[in-house]
């Protein structure tokens, strides 16, 4: 799963991607005019009846040093690591993180 997390009030989508990533991976990370969302999914939530019904989710893919593993935050992810694509296609279900996947297979590393 990725990192993610709904945009407080007042802010824009950039600046919840730069929370976000601080928040759930400890990458500190400005993100400049170059760094624009490249795939927006759309799910609808029928676990909850009382939370939203729909998460329009903005994806941002920003390269951060290899050498760099984002640090696990408490409550946020119970495990954290680097996987290659192979392996990460194979052990993902979530339907938006796959076509993420597919998006990143496609025009990130061409």
């Amino acid at each position: 799963m990725s990192p993610g997390g709904h945009i407080d009030s007042g802010e824009t989508p950039a600046k919840t991607a730069e929370r976000e990533m601080a928040e759930e991976l400890g990458v500190m990370h400005h993100l400049t005019a170059t760094d624009i969302p490249r795939l927006l999914t759309i799910t609808h939530i029928k676990r909850d009846p009382r939370a939203c019904a729909i998460h329009f989710d903005i994806w941002y893919f920003i390269p951060i040093e290899n050498t760099v593993f984002p640090s696990k935050k408490e409550g946020e992810f119970d495990e954290a690591r680097w996987f290659a694509l192979g392996e990460a296609r194979s052990i993902l279900t979530d339907e938006n993180n796959l076509l993420a996947m597919d998006f990143v297979e496609k025009h990130l590393f061409v």
